[in-house]
């Protein structure tokens, strides 16, 4: 006999599984860091602006040397975070946070919309190290190409000069 919260679980699953199904990953890349973390306690604790705005920074530079160099632009993506540390895992997320910021300000992401953003997964996973943490963004498609609408190019040299007023 299933329980109550037993059936609940066994929907989840079942509906996780059919939303990962519908979603196919076309390419990935994994970052990792150790020793350090940040945690939406100590981040949001009684603490002033300035310090979060360091935390922020500080973050974003780590990010921005761990993410891969990248030609084309992700457009839908997903973020799995897999952790060894103290905190729970609803604790990490400033960092997916941060780093989804980082992501946009340097032009990996288009946005950090549920439109392009299609889910985030947060595993405690006791096999890696103290203090570990490995992020891996499942790339789902990049952004096409646009081919250039004639209404963007640049008006041809027949266009008749604008006329300027007291012969200025």
């Amino acid at each position: 006999m299933i329980s109550a919260t037993g059936l609940m679980w066994r929907r989840l699953l079942i509906q996780n599984k059919t939303m990962n199904d519908s979603y196919d990953e076309i390419d990935s890349f994994e970052i990792e860091w150790f020793n350090i973390d940040l945690s939406l306690n100590k981040w949001y604790a009684n603490r002033h602006w300035s310090f979060r705005n360091k935390e922020k920074e500080f973050w974003a530079a780590t990010f921005m040397r761990l993410l891969p160099k990248r030609t084309k632009q992700i457009d839908k993506y997903m973020i799995t975070l897999m952790y060894n540390s103290r905190l729970d895992a609803s604790n990490t997320v400033p960092m997916i946070k941060i780093l989804e910021d980082t992501m946009k300000k340097g032009h990996y992401i288009v946005d950090d919309s549920k439109k392009y953003c299609k889910g985030i997964r947060i595993y405690p996973d006791e096999s890696l190290g103290k203090k570990h943490y490995k992020l891996t963004i499942h790339i789902l498609s990049y952004v096409k190409k646009v081919k250039a609408d004639s209404s963007d190019e640049l008006p041809s040299k027949n266009v008749r000069p604008v006329r300027r007023r007291n012969g200025k």
